[in-house]
């Protein structure tokens, strides 16, 4: 699931990118990259079309990945195999908004971004918590440098006022089976300070010249992962294993 490459005087890990339904030529692309992309295995008590997006799933921390009880449980020998640490919640959680958004919020700093139903463990992380109106906080928002791109009025005004370089895109032109409309950043993994990727193409969005626009300003690029449309997998969340305690003999 997850490759450790032996390299000369050590040990080279490949990050693992926490993915939802991408497709082949997507997943592909990330492997040629240099990433591990991981399958999220459905949970049960989402609906189907979003039951395996990482935004809605799973919250990266320093100390471990936060996610719920119920989830891992579920699928507790798949979890096991991976070599990170689970911070477990068991909060109310259903498939109804708001109690399918405990782990959907955007962290910029030490500020936490959500609406009004956000896990106390990963509030407790932060120093600083800005609610909105969009429950959806971590789906609508698309990292790209040091800059925040949304669909969503409420978030940029938010961003904005706390000084932080956001820009405003018009809603839709995003596919997420099942619904109107998908995400800006669940179409969208962060893989660096200079590199934000989309699942399909971000070049056939109405505004990918203002996007393009702006990660040029962050001194970032914009990557489509494949030539396939535009769509919502949940966006991902990139994690370095831990490497394994072994001794390896230095030449």
């Amino acid at each position: 699931m997850y490759n450790n490459q032996a390299v000369k005087g050590g040990y080279h890990i490949r990050p693992v990118l926490f993915c939802g339904d991408i497709s082949q030529k997507q997943e592909e692309t990330l492997l040629s990259l240099g990433y591990d992309p991981v399958r999220l295995p459905p949970f049960s008590l989402f609906y189907r079309r979003v039951a395996t997006h990482p935004d809605m799933l799973l919250f990266p921390l320093e100390n471990g990945i936060v996610m719920h009880q119920a989830y891992y449980e579920e699928h507790q020998s798949f979890f096991e195999s991976l070599p990170f640490s689970f911070l477990l919640s068991d909060e109310a959680i259903g498939q109804d908004y708001p109690n399918d958004v405990l782990f959907n919020a955007l962290p910029v700093g030490s500020t936490l971004y959500g609406g009004k139903t956000v896990s106390k463990q990963i509030l407790s992380a932060f120093s600083r918590y800005v609610k909105v109106k969009q429950g959806y906080t971590r789906c609508s928002s698309c990292r790209v440098g040091n800059g925040i791109i949304t669909q969503d009025k409420t978030i940029f005004n938010a961003l904005k006022q706390d000084g932080i370089e956001a820009l405003l895109i018009s809603s839709g032109h995003i596919i997420l089976k099942g619904y109107d409309t998908g995400f800006i950043g669940g179409a969208s993994v962060t893989l660096s300070d200079t590199v934000t990727a989309f699942f399909g193409r971000i070049e056939d969005h109405p505004d990918y010249k203002r996007m393009s626009d702006f990660a040029r300003h962050q001194n970032a690029r914009l990557l489509s992962l494949s030539n396939e449309p535009l769509t919502d997998c949940g966006g991902g969340f990139l994690c370095t294993p831990s490497l394994p305690e072994i001794h390896v003999k230095v030449e």
